[in-house]
């Protein structure tokens, strides 16, 4: 076996959290139950109003509107945060009701465009791509990139970006570009650094009703809340589309399949994009040989619509499922704090799927280091405790992020005293 083969030695890391990863269609206002619990929920992560550029009438519920009569579940209203005249973010819960749900965002914009996806406090002044993904993290949101070619990200500088792992590889406003972001994408997944990256479709919706339903995504959640949606979008539990609906994906011991309602061409993509299997027809299944890197799907139709699941990795000598766990494709396993939220003192745990550097720190809401718990290297195969005494630091809340030789994790913890 070769060293680039051992390093990606998972079993199959499979992103949903579960076995079996299933998608289902939805009907327009009521979402649909999915394969193996929850619901789908549909929604748009990019879009913008004009109240939010400035203009004094608040058009926020007419467009809210335009994506509940399309269908949608949930929507984002990620301003421009160099353009909101009061600065503050603004749940707008105006055009929130039992069946869609608003939640609050930016589109950071001072230094490179930055979704900020579901975050509880304004954003602004930030200086840089990495430094925006930190200040959506403390702000306990998700940084989503924009358009990645609009300037272009490379695949370098992408991975250099600690805690960044959703980009859009599909932007309403900019089709033409989505070929360079498949390759992107690929390039960031196959490179010896490399990690994990969902891809996000969205409209980019500039106050524009014909600009509805250009690209959405397609959210797995036990139920339609901010929590929930947020959680499951963190993991990988979705799917991005710009029209192909899709009944089932799933990985079934060392096979993927993939089923769609209006697809009618399936693509299995694996290590630097290489196809690795193309069928005709709405459904497919791919018998994994162990040597893909990973696996994703592409489904496209004769309209024009297409589809993207999220990656699975394999094991260069085993593709049955396993237990997740830290592996080569995801070399350590962060858990969340406990307890939390805490008083004083909490831990926090992790595991390492084999020896390495380590660096673990907390950061506060400005993202400036205010504890150093882990820095050398530590052992793989235990679990690590980590104790955190935070008795000289004030209520609130805080990031703390580890990083195992090239892998990098964040999750947040909340101070109460």
């Amino acid at each position: 076996m070769s060293t680039r083969q051992q390093k990606w030695k998972s079993v199959i890391f499979f992103l949903s959290m579960g076995l079996v990863f299933l998608f289902g269609h939805r009907a327009a206002h009521g979402a649909e139950p999915a394969l193996g619990g929850g619901y789908w929920y549909r929604g748009n992560t990019h879009t913008h109003a004009q109240w939010g550029d400035g203009y004094d009438t608040n058009d926020v519920p007419t467009i809210a509107g335009w994506y509940k009569s399309a269908g949608y579940d949930f929507l984002v209203l990620s301003e421009h945060n160099n353009r909101l005249t009061v600065k503050q973010t603004i749940a707008h819960n105006e055009a929130t009701t039992s069946t869609f749900l608003m939640i609050p965002g930016l589109e950071l914009s001072r230094s490179r465009h930055t979704g900020a996806f579901g975050i509880n406090q304004y954003i602004g002044n930030e200086t840089s791509l990495q430094d925006a993904v930190i200040k959506t993290l403390v702000a306990g949101g998700i940084p989503i990139l924009h358009h990645p070619q609009d300037p272009v990200v490379t695949a370098s500088t992408f991975i250099a970006t600690q805690g960044l792992n959703h980009f859009e590889v599909f932007n309403g406003g900019r089709p033409p570009q989505t070929p360079a972001t498949e390759i992107l994408w690929d390039a960031i997944l196959s490179a010896a650094n490399g990690r994990i990256v969902y891809a996000v479709a969205a409209d980019d919706n500039h106050y524009s009703q014909s600009g509805v339903a250009k690209g959405w995504i397609v959210v797995r959640a036990p139920a339609l809340t901010k929590a929930d949606i947020l959680e499951n979008f963190r993991i990988g539990n979705f799917y991005a589309t710009t029209g192909v609906v899709l009944d089932d994906y799933r990985v079934s011991g060392d096979s993927v399949h993939v089923k769609s309602q209006n697809g009618n061409h399936i693509t299995f993509i694996g290590k630097g994009g290489a196809t690795l299997c193309s069928f005709a027809g709405s459904q497919a299944a791919y018998k994994i040989d162990g040597y893909e890197l990973y696996v994703r799907a592409k489904i496209t139709n004769t309209a024009g619509k297409m589809a993207w699941t999220q990656p699975v990795f394999v094991n260069a000598t085993q593709t049955s499922i396993a237990k997740i766990g830290p592996s080569a494709a995801n070399p350590v396993m962060l858990s969340q704090n406990y307890p939390n939220p805490f008083n004083v003192a909490t831990t926090i745990e992790f595991t390492l799927a084999e020896d390495c550097m380590v660096s673990l720190k907390v950061f506060d809401r400005l993202g400036r280091e205010v504890a150093r718990l882990v820095d050398g290297e530590l052992k793989a195969g235990i679990r690590h405790r980590i104790p955190f005494d935070a008795s000289q630091l004030s209520t609130g809340m805080y990031v703390y992020r580890i990083k195992a030789g090239n892998s990098v994790l964040v999750k947040k913890l909340t101070l109460l005293k």
